[in-house]
């Protein structure tokens, strides 16, 4: 597992089940093998054995949401991380996952209500601050979308999705220049960011710098 190596290590943890077939630890980490090599629907399977064994076992409980997830079962996924929130309701990871599931299915204050809960647990944890932002953003509700990603954004300077974001929330508001200086931050992380050389053309071309509008395009166009 440590190397990398998944489809040995299910191999490995086949034969240790075929002498101990209860052996929830061997189940769980043969899930999570399975889960590394994008066999979801496998992993979903040694889950559901390893939470006949012990039930309580809310890593397995997360991981399966995981593997869910990846499934794109979004209900069934959040209905495992509910599960492992009864056992241990100060699991960030399961507040913030169960945030993003709500996310994809357009549950957005929902989903905000879950960051919330997750940067209680971890204030200083810059992903449910950019989760938090985007569901905000959905809600169109832009100033409080920004003030999510500039916390984001003090946490981890350098995370050119959330300058991209910021800039988008601002450019809803009308911010044009604050909006270019976002785009500018992310492109200086990323240059090969296409995303945010076209949004950047539209904050231009909205204050009627067309020329620099059409060179922003260009540069997406390029990309």
């Amino acid at each position: 597992m440590n190397l990398g190596q998944y489809e040995e290590a299910v191999a490995s943890y086949d034969q240790a089940l075929k002498i101990q077939p209860d052996n929830d630890e061997a189940l769980n980490n043969r899930g999570n093998a399975l889960l590394n090599l994008g066999q979801y629907e496998e992993a979903v399977a040694s889950y559901d054995q390893t939470l006949k064994i012990q039930p309580d076992n809310y890593e397995a409980w997360n991981n399966r949401g995981d593997a869910l997830f990846n499934l794109e079962q979004y209900k069934e996924a959040i209905a495992s991380y509910n599960q492992v929130l009864k056992i241990q309701p100060d699991k960030y990871e399961g507040w913030n996952n169960r945030g993003i599931a709500l996310f994809n299915l357009e549950q957005y204050e929902e989903a905000v209500a879950s960051f919330d809960q997750a940067l209680k647990i971890q204030p200083d944890n810059y992903k449910p601050w950019n989760n938090r932002g985007n569901a905000l953003f959905s809600l169109e509700q832009y100033e409080e979308a920004v003030a999510s990603f500039d916390q984001a954004l003090k946490i981890q300077p350098d995370n050119y999705e959330a300058w991209n974001n910021r800039g988008i929330a601002l450019l809803n508001l009308g911010h044009y220049e604050e909006a270019i200086a976002s785009f500018d931050q992310a492109l200086k992380i990323q240059p090969d960011f296409y995303e945010a050389w076209n949004s950047r053309g539209n904050a231009l071309g909205n204050l009627g710098r067309y020329e620099e509008a059409i060179a922003s395009f260009d540069q997406a166009l390029q990309i």
